[in-house]
């Protein structure tokens, strides 16, 4: 339970009440001071929180111990990323990829299927993932989707389970859309949330996909990765990229298409996928 939660809790049950009693003290729903223990709240009015203090006659220490620690909510990363001003898009994202995306957490098993259509686009991937937080109270991570910019607009998610989107900001400039994840309720340093989400692009235009490439700055324990061809490419090959390098370490062989697939473990910081050309060289 996070530590603003536990502490309110603590306080009502020192003062010997129940839930009911204390929401009928303070003029609180029960329904509102349940979601406040479980920290389902995230901005409750300062009017409610005030409500709670009088009715529980807390001395003024205590009263302004209560409201601090429901004022300092940790912001979600996605809040984190759009929060400066009088600073473009671009170069938010850009420090934020460079100074705190996954910081507070670490990826530790991450599988991906997608699927490349017969106009040679990509239009639908399926994650599943499990991430460890690495401090108290992570409440959630942002998704980070490059995609041709005729195409943002209409880059949409489906299927999401064990969290729920809560923002959505296109940076055209860089190619990027960006999804704000929240998780079920905030995780604790050493706590696990396992999402599965299916990110979708339109066949319609944009430029045709070459490569699929899956990974993490902090390496993860396995990586799966899946690619489907309605149309098999002219050329395959497995390919790694750490520190801005990309490298072959691999041709596929093309009877393996429709379905190429890569299984790794213990995998270090980097990138890992397949890369390929629709064209024999010279045609």
């Amino acid at each position: 339970m996070d530590q603003r939660a536990a502490l309110l809790r603590t306080l009502r049950r020192e003062h010997g009440l129940t839930q009911q009693q204390l929401s009928e003290r303070a003029g609180v729903s029960v329904r509102t001071l349940r979601a406040l223990e479980r920290d389902e709240v995230r901005e409750p009015h300062l009017a409610t929180l005030e409500s709670l203090a009088t009715a529980l006659a807390l001395p003024r220490a205590e009263r302004a111990r209560l409201l601090r620690t429901w004022a300092q909510v940790p912001m979600a990363p996605f809040e984190r990323l759009f929060a400066r001003t009088g600073v473009t898009d671009d170069e938010q994202v850009s420090r934020f990829l460079a100074e705190e995306y996954g910081k507070d957490i670490r990826y530790t098993h991450v599988s991906s299927r997608a699927r490349i259509s017969a106009s040679r686009r990509m239009v639908e991937c399926r994650y599943h993932a499990v991430i460890l937080a690495l401090e108290d109270g992570v409440r959630g991570t942002c998704l980070i989707n490059a995609a041709d910019p005729l195409v943002l607009p209409r880059v949409q998610l489906s299927d999401v389970h064990g969290c729920t989107v809560a923002g959505r900001r296109e940076v055209p400039t860089l190619g990027l859309v960006i999804f704000g994840l929240q998780f079920a309720r905030p995780l604790q340093e050493g706590e696990s949330a396992v999402i599965d989400y299916t990110v979708l692009e339109p066949d319609d235009a944009g430029e045709p996909s070459h490569r699929v490439l899956r990974g993490s700055r902090r390496g993860m324990a396995s990586l799966a990765v899946s690619v489907e061809f309605e149309a098999p490419p002219a050329r395959l090959w497995q390919v790694t990229a750490t520190a801005g390098r990309e490298e072959v370490t691999g041709a596929v062989s093309r009877e393996r298409a429709p379905l190429v697939q890569l299984a790794l473990k213990d995998v270090p910081p980097g990138s890992y996928g397949f890369a390929w050309d629709w064209e024999e060289p010279g045609t």
